[in-house]
């Protein structure tokens, strides 16, 4: 109980500092996911804390306003006709 105390007031003091913008458990507590604005670099660190009790699957997402840019630069490779 004191492992999880400990993790949870970490997850809570990132969030409360703007590391972390939002999370969430499962109700079975074994499966979450947190969303975050870091660097690899940042995320890197803050997750190293969490080893080896906690297993990670990082997903990069871009923004719609990236997503639109990479979507126009592939646009301009294609072959015309």
């Amino acid at each position: 109980m004191k492992l999880w105390m400990r993790m949870l007031e970490s997850v809570k003091a990132g969030v409360d500092s703007g590391e972390t913008e939002m999370w969430g458990i499962s109700l079975s507590g074994d499966k979450g996911f947190s969303i975050s604005s870091l660097s690899e670099q940042e995320i890197f660190a803050n997750l190293a804390s969490y080893s080896p009790y906690v297993k990670f699957k990082i997903l990069k997402m871009l923004s719609v306003d990236e997503a639109i840019a990479a979507v126009k630069e592939l646009a301009k490779r294609m072959p015309k006709g």
